[in-house]
């Protein structure tokens, strides 16, 4: 399943509703800035940032829907 469709999913869940995701478009020129600040050279680019701002672990290329429910299990 494709990270974006796995991404979309786990949004709508009550289970992690206490995360804020955000999805930027990579292919979008109004967002090159934020992919020049944050080192985005390859899609997917995952960043998880705990409640005090303090990155907690980042991921480049596909992830599948367990892994990725793992990552956010351990931090929720």
């Amino acid at each position: 399943m494709r990270l974006d469709v796995v991404f979309n999913k786990l949004v709508a869940e009550e289970e992690y509703s206490n995360i804020a995701f955000i999805k930027v478009d990579a292919n979008r020129s109004s967002n090159e800035e934020f992919l020049t600040q944050y080192q985005v050279r390859y899609v997917p680019t995952l960043y998880t940032y705990n409640a005090s701002g303090e990155e907690v672990w980042n991921y480049i290329g596909p992830l599948d829907e367990k892994a990725f429910r793992e990552k956010l299990d351990a931090i929720k």
